[in-house]
């Protein structure tokens, strides 16, 4: 096929976690010539990170992951008059439903909703659902539209899932969830906060990650296309998507090395992308963060904005079972 290698080379990507899936994801990025990377990410470099991590050395340990990754890829993948490369890391915590807002929640809000409109594809690597939550909902309201792709990790089983904006959107990582994301880490000891994945998961998901947005980058309707389904092997590419099938979701089980594409709609009372809640993210930034920081103090709030506290009040709490540790976020 014709590759659109020098659009590649001009994409923007936004990463959110400069961890393990981070790590991969940038390096994929280099491989398709994707010269333009900005880390955000609060954390540092660990002795246990170098091992899984591959941007990273013993010798960085203590140092801030965004810095240290952007200057890996500066090393790997140098800027030249031919090729300009911009490599860029932020130290910052992305604000959460559920966690007590610090003094530079303010600050932090506004580079975010900067970084967002300077990019053009946003890559949501984070560890726990709630640090998913901002950047999705962002993503859904951010003026240019940029491609959302979120992975997760469990043990064994992975999620690649991509959406955008638009009337044509699917859903996006909340909408199959009856319940708002909250602090996940409350009340656990730190053993129980990490969920410890097998160390070849994060590479395979951040492979497909990329190749995602990069097949999307090739149809017409971009992140706009719409979702195929599963096909035999032998079946034909579609005409307008030359790199291949493009799925909505890619959910894969180690175990039995077999990946679902499974497709959804939006959900109208997701606690992300649903009207009432991103209605407030366009009412300019102001009152965007005073409703991250109602949030913030009580993540319940996104069930009664969203209407899911009313959905609730309807179920059969019986008719559920919920696993508490069964959550395709790997935090190790």
């Amino acid at each position: 096929p014709e590759l659109e290698l020098a659009r590649l080379a001009s994409t923007r990507c936004l990463l959110i976690g400069a961890g393990t899936l981070g790590c991969n994801v940038a390096r994929t990025l280099l491989g398709w010539g994707v010269r333009h990377v900005t880390f955000v990410d609060d954390g540092d470099v660990a002795y246990s990170n170098p091992a899984r991590q591959s941007l990273f050395r013993v010798s960085d340990v203590g140092r801030p992951k965004s810095v240290v990754a952007a200057e890996a890829l500066a090393e790997i993948a140098p800027s030249s008059t031919a090729t300009p490369a911009t490599y860029r890391g932020v130290v910052m915590q992305v604000p959460m439903p559920g966690r007590a807002l610090g003094a530079e929640a303010s600050s932090n809000f506004e580079t975010l909703l900067g970084l967002f409109a300077q990019h053009d594809a946003v890559f949501v690597l984070t560890d726990t659902r709630e640090a998913r939550w901002l950047p999705t909902v962002l993503g859904l309201a951010a003026p240019n539209a940029p491609t959302i792709i979120n992975v997760a990790l469990g043990l064994d089983t992975f999620v690649v899932l991509r959406h955008g904006a638009g009337p044509d959107r699917l859903g996006c990582y909340f909408c199959n969830d009856v319940a708002a994301p909250g602090d996940s880490t409350k009340d656990r000891t730190l053993d129980q906060q990490c969920t410890v994945a097998r160390p070849g998961l994060a590479p395979i998901a951040s492979a497909l990650a990329v190749e995602l947005l990069v097949a999307l980058a090739h149809h017409p309707r971009t992140h706009n296309a719409p979702p195929d389904r599963a096909a035999p092997l032998h079946a034909r590419l579609p005409e307008d998507s030359p790199l291949g099938f493009l799925p909505h979701s890619i959910r894969g089980f180690l175990t039995h090395c077999a990946t679902l594409l499974p497709a959804s709609s939006p959900f109208p009372n997701c606690a992300a992308c649903s009207e009432p809640i991103l209605s407030n993210f366009r009412r300019g930034p102001d009152h965007a963060f005073a409703f991250l920081a109602r949030v913030a103090a009580d993540p319940a709030l996104l069930e009664q904005a969203s209407g899911l506290a009313d959905l609730q009040s309807h179920l059969d709490p019986d008719a559920f079972l919920v696993d508490d540790d069964d959550d395709d976020d790997a935090t190790c």
